[in-house]
């Protein structure tokens, strides 16, 4: 994971590569050069940056609705489940 396009707060968007990122949309070539860079780089359409933890924080999106009230009731509601990742 990378944040790339960094604003001077430290929010970027942010990118995946590696074998569990998706290879593609089916049937959908243009839309899959539409989210891979040349370098093999996902790009989320997602902003966000790294707390002082080491944490990603996800902080808006590049289009389309941010969904926050859905996000933070969801993240509530696993919150458990999330700590468990996050913790190990």
């Amino acid at each position: 994971m990378k944040l790339v396009n960094k604003d001077p707060d430290g929010n970027g968007e942010i990118c995946f590569w590696g074998r569990t990122v998706f290879m593609g949309y089916l049937n959908m070539e243009e839309k899959t050069r539409e989210v891979f860079d040349e370098d093999g780089w996902l790009h989320s359409g997602d902003i966000g940056k790294m707390d002082t933890d080491g944490f990603l924080q996800v902080t808006s999106r590049i289009k389309g609705p941010t969904m926050k009230i859905k996000r933070h009731a969801i993240l509530e509601k696993y919150k458990d489940v999330i700590e468990t990742f996050y913790s190990g």
